[in-house]
């Protein structure tokens, strides 16, 4: 199965003076309540995310079967990537 979510993320701007993430693709550890999931982040159009500013990104699981039980449209969330955090919004999710 693949599950794959789209969402609005907005980095905290105390990730300012962290470096850059890869420009096609970094991962996040997703808090959804008490559930925690493994993603693949992969931005859309801009190569890189900036603090303080609302982006849209795709949200491919480590593990999609656990993701999908979780994860809706609507669905808020924290995130943290090594020393960035932020909070984002499930927009929609895809099955294939």
């Amino acid at each position: 199965m693949t599950f794959e979510a789209v969402a609005e993320v907005v980095l905290s701007i105390s990730s300012a003076n962290v470096p850059a993430s890869s420009p096609e693709s970094f991962g996040f550890i997703v808090n959804v309540g008490a559930e925690a999931f493994s993603s693949a982040v992969v931005p859309h159009g801009s190569s890189h995310l900036d603090p303080g500013i609302s982006s849209q990104v795709r949200l491919r699981f480590l593990v999609p079967e656990a993701a999908a039980t979780v994860i809706r449209a609507g669905s808020e969330f924290t995130f943290f990537e090594q020393r960035r955090t932020g909070k984002g919004r499930v927009i929609s999710v895809h099955y294939a």
